[in-house]
């Protein structure tokens, strides 16, 4: 009984000194809806980022940036294999994919690290719909900022940030490698209670 005991306690202490590992958000958390409504009539799709949409991300951004996609297979399958803060939403329209945000929730921040909704499904509310499920978990979580780079010249997604709740913080210069252009810090304080 006593040998019993000493190996249990071998094995407890064993488990306490292994390295805590993360259960990845995609597995833990829920959006607020799976579905969102544009022109009273067609229904988009909306669920969490997995390796399955990894295709679906690199065709949204070749849309986006020119036939780029600044993010390329490998780092998308790196976010979210080995980064447990990290999270994706996609939207599909009968299973052609319309947009996606990323974001990482670390400590009490939540970094919004891409956004993107290709041209022909712009101006029609989803990157809201995107933003304010983005909020909704980072509130969930406790965050209590969060945090997002846009170009300079992009004035639009600027207004859309600011009619969100962000602020302009900082510049960062040549923040972009693709142009060297300057970035716009953007901030939002989550303890503000304002739009979702």
């Amino acid at each position: 009984m006593i040998n019993m005991l000493k190996k249990l306690n071998t094995w407890i202490n064993s488990f306490k000194q292994r390295p805590h590992v993360k259960r990845p958000l995609a597995e833990t958390i829920q959006l607020t809806s799976s579905r969102y409504i544009i022109n009273d009539r067609t229904v988009l799709a909306v669920r969490i980022g997995q390796l399955s949409d990894i295709t679906a991300l690199i065709t949204i951004q070749e849309q986006c940036y020119q036939g780029r996609a600044p993010w390329h297979r490998q780092a998308l399958v790196n976010e979210m294999v080995n980064n447990p803060d990290s999270l994706f939403i996609v939207v599909y329209d009968e299973g052609d994919p319309v947009a996606f945000v990323s974001a990482w929730f670390r400590q009490s921040e939540c970094h919004i690290t891409n956004i993107a909704t290709i041209p022909s499904y712009s101006r029609q509310g989803i990157a809201t719909c995107l933003i304010n499920q983005i909020t909704h978990i980072a509130r969930s979580l406790g965050m209590k900022l969060m945090t997002l780079e846009v170009r300079l010249s992009n004035t639009s997604a600027q207004r859309l940030y600011q009619d969100l709740g962000f602020e302009p913080e900082t510049i960062r210069a040549g923040y972009y490698s693709d142009s060297n252009e300057d970035a716009v810090h953007m901030v939002r304080e989550l303890s503000v209670l304002g739009k979702i």
